[in-house]
């Protein structure tokens, strides 16, 4: 094997060759003068694998999702109840008369009324904690219960107000209220005007359609006996009878219009159509028949 000087030697005979041996020696020869600094290679590989190392995935927490949705449902739910109560109305309440014979009811706030037959009385869940409201058709007797919150009776454009007193309200005519005042005191408020108050013994007529106040005396004995399932009539013209008669009862009576003035004074025993047919009948010497309305 030749020495490694004669190979290179052999290589360089040529002039060419020769002078790029040349060249590369001296290179060789000057990087030798360079100092490089001594290299940590396990720091190095350890930096490198940092570099390249895979992001940590976010965890995503089912539990915080859960809790997240509940409070959202609940505030949604909460904000409905709040604004369904913002806008809720009351569950009415209706009292009605039943059948031929009248009916006493307590009402929530310890008050006592009696509905008259085809009669009835309307209000509301919020009635003896936040309003002692009423409105009424046909007939109702009021024995009030002295309460803070003042007790008001609306018929159209007429409203009766109290405190705590015994009256009696006639509706069963739409055109006309008749308040009768047994005891105490009642203000009358017809159609937003000024306040009018009756007396105990007085009976007040309103015209629902003018207006009007007519203040009058009224016999309790006479007035009041529907609460005991009878009507009286005292020196009555028969018209009056037959318009009382028709509106309780709700029939049209038939007869003989010349009795109309005729002055009557009667008791009808009963809340019944037959009943008082029969008795005017006798009394009167006259035909008297009726339909249903």
């Amino acid at each position: 094997m030749k020495e490694s000087n004669e190979i290179i030697k052999d290589l360089t005979s040529g002039e060419k060759l020769s002078q790029e041996y040349s060249g590369y020696q001296t290179i060789w020869d000057a990087s030798e003068q360079f100092e490089y600094p001594e290299q940590n290679t396990d720091a190095a590989w350890n930096s490198f694998k940092n570099k390249i190392s895979t992001p940590k995935a976010r965890v995503f927490s089912i539990r915080k999702f859960a809790v997240a949705a509940s409070l959202t449902l609940l505030l949604a739910f909460g904000a409905i109840l709040f604004y369904n109560n913002l806008n809720s109305v009351p569950n009415t309440i209706l009292y009605v008369g039943e059948g031929n014979n009248v009916r006493t009811i307590e009402l929530a706030d310890g008050s006592i009324i009696t509905l008259n037959i085809n009669s009835n009385l309307e209000t509301d869940e919020d009635f003896g904690t936040k309003h002692r409201n009423v409105s009424i058709s046909g007939e109702v007797y009021f024995n009030v219960k002295s309460n803070e919150l003042p007790f008001v009776v609306k018929t159209n454009k007429l409203l009766t107000k109290v405190t705590g007193t015994q009256f009696n309200i006639d509706f069963f005519d739409k055109s006309k209220t008749k308040v009768a005042l047994n005891e105490g005191s009642v203000e009358l408020i017809i159609d937003k005007h000024q306040p009018v108050s009756i007396k105990p013994g007085e009976l007040a007529i309103v015209n629902q359609n003018s207006s009007e106040l007519q203040i009058t005396s009224f016999s309790p004995n006479n007035l009041n006996a529907w609460m005991s399932n009878k009507l009286v009539f005292e020196n009555t013209p028969l018209i009056e009878v037959i318009e009382r008669l028709e509106l309780v009862l709700n029939v049209t009576f038939k007869y003989p219009s010349h009795l109309n003035n005729t002055l009557l004074s009667t008791t009808i025993p009963s809340l019944n159509a037959d009943v008082a047919a029969k008795i005017l009948s006798e009394t009167l010497e006259a035909e008297f028949s009726y339909t249903a309305k």
